[in-house]
């Protein structure tokens, strides 16, 4: 961790012209042909924590009734991410946890964000000229693209938006609590698990699991929350700052954060952006790959395939049936077609509680900075 914070941030990585890179032909490259796959709980790559500010997923997202129109509650990357986030997370020390707060994203969201950031810098400058406000606006938010050769890079399920989550230990009934160590044990518990596992088992385990990184932890602070829209997210902004003067105690712990932040990811392979320090592509991706300096892209525009969809679904209902059991909706004589799953469910948000309720700041609505 020493060694980690005590290396600089590079303050000269560049995307500019990152839509004029290539893509290598389909049929020659085996990366292009990787498919988008699901994070988070039950999924085979639970161990990366997720958490969907655009879904409205927490009562901390500011994206609430209704969310953003096309957002997803389940975050998909392309193969080759994922396994990129294990490494990731396997580097980190082990009480800290990486958290996706955005990836693959749907044009209908790409949309949306990209028209509430662009319209609220209109009316902010509006003597600036239409190409001053597209250019100042694609520092965050990329154009839709339908466009094969110019797809926005979060659409090719080639980016990550992350963070990092620490749970606590709490003073509770006169003694202390550790979830560090008790997440700890549930992970080993769960790796340990096979597919002749009883379903009950994991579920309850993965419950817990959510339970403890969306209740029970603090994401660091990194200076900004996810998605501020001005210069301060920018990834290497405390090492500019303090080449003018000496940091404050404050930004000091800001800038080593974005620093642990971005060794563990770019030493997974993942690629920074300059202007975001949450922001992190693939070189697969036509900006990672101007950034790193390769030639030619490999991850063009994806499509959710129907079983992500139908994974998609399944967090969507199990979503809302657990805010159901939470609420007591659901009554004393369930439905017969679920009576089979509701006393899993109830016993398992006696100790979760609901999952929607979440003292986890961690997002801002994208807009400029005056």
């Amino acid at each position: 961790m020493s060694e980690t914070i005590s290396r600089p941030i590079p303050r000269n990585i560049s995307v500019a012209g990152w839509k004029e890179v290539p893509f290598v032909p389909s049929f020659v490259s085996q990366k292009s042909r990787e498919q988008l796959v699901p994070l988070g709980p039950f999924s085979p790559n639970w161990q990366i924590f997720t958490h969907s500010p655009y879904y409205g997923e927490g009562t901390d997202s500011p994206y609430q009734d209704p969310h953003l129109e096309g957002s997803l509650i389940t975050q998909f990357v392309r193969e080759g991410v994922a396994k990129r986030l294990q490494v990731a997370q396997a580097a980190l020390p082990n009480d800290h946890y990486l958290v996706v707060l955005d990836a693959y994203r749907t044009l209908d969201v790409q949309q949306s964000l990209f028209n509430q950031y662009h319209n609220a810098l209109a009316a902010l400058h509006p003597e600036w000229s239409q190409d001053e406000l597209l250019t100042e606006t694609q520092k965050y938010v990329s154009i839709p693209s339908t466009n094969s050769k110019r797809p926005s890079t979060h659409n090719t399920g080639g980016s990550v938006d992350v963070a990092i989550v620490v749970p606590r230990v709490e003073q509770m009934d006169g003694s202390m609590r550790d979830y560090r160590l008790e997440l700890q044990e549930i992970d080993e518990m769960l790796g340990l698990l096979d597919e002749n596992t009883n379903w009950q088992t994991i579920y309850a385990l993965q419950m817990k699991r959510q339970d403890i990184l969306l209740h029970h932890s603090d994401m660091l602070e990194f200076g900004t929350q996810f998605d501020h829209g001005g210069d301060k997210a920018a990834l290497a902004y405390y090492e500019n700052v303090q080449e003018e003067r000496e940091l404050t105690p404050e930004e000091v712990v800001w800038r080593d954060n974005r620093r642990v932040l971005y060794h563990v990811m770019t030493e997974a392979g993942f690629v920074g952006y300059p202007d975001e320090w949450w922001h992190y592509n693939a070189p697969e991706t036509q900006m990672g790959t101007k950034a790193s300096r390769r030639r030619r892209a490999s991850y063009g525009a994806i499509t959710l395939s129907e079983a992500n969809m139908a994974h998609e679904s399944m967090r969507e209902g199990h979503y809302a049936g657990v805010r159901r059991a939470a609420s007591g909706i659901y009554g004393k004589t369930p439905h017969p077609s679920i009576l089979p799953y509701y006393s899993v469910v109830t016993q398992s948000v006696r100790v979760t509680g609901d999952i929607h309720q979440t003292t986890f700041p961690n997002t801002e609505k994208i807009q400029p900075v005056a």
